[in-house]
């Protein structure tokens, strides 16, 4: 995390000033943190500002929005509560199975990843 801060010091992502596929793979392991909780031991109220401000940044990004926040909003179609037209409507095609898929991969990886970041760091510490 340490290195990471030293990179966000210098550039407005982690290769420079555009949004690479460094930037991809970080984004998840920084957001999983902060939706468990770890946010406050690796980088925020101040622990690592340039982190913090990064991983704001990036969750004000249209592409965040598309793939994380509209996400999250689509209703399960295997739910009771929907009528058929509302999960016709929202779960017709492949796309958006494809989608659901592609995010809760997305989250075991970056919770996996998170972990191994954790325990990682717990083990160097106590070594």
């Amino acid at each position: 995390m340490d290195a990471l801060e030293e990179v966000l010091r210098k550039h407005e992502f982690i290769v420079g000033n555009s949004y690479t596929m460094a930037d991809a793979v970080w984004t998840p392991v920084l957001l999983r943190l902060s939706e468990i909780g770890l946010g406050k031991v690796f980088f925020e109220n101040g622990l690592r500002p340039s982190v913090e401000k990064y991983l704001q940044k990036v969750q004000q990004r249209p592409s965040f929005n598309e793939a994380v926040t509209q996400f999250s909003q689509y209703k399960n179609p295997n739910s009771t509560s929907n009528s058929s037209s509302e999960k016709s409507s929202l779960f017709t095609s492949k796309t958006r199975a494809n989608e659901r898929k592609t995010s809760s991969y997305l989250k075991i990886s970056s919770t996996i990843l998170a972990l191994g970041i954790i325990v990682g760091i717990t083990w160097k510490h106590f070594k």
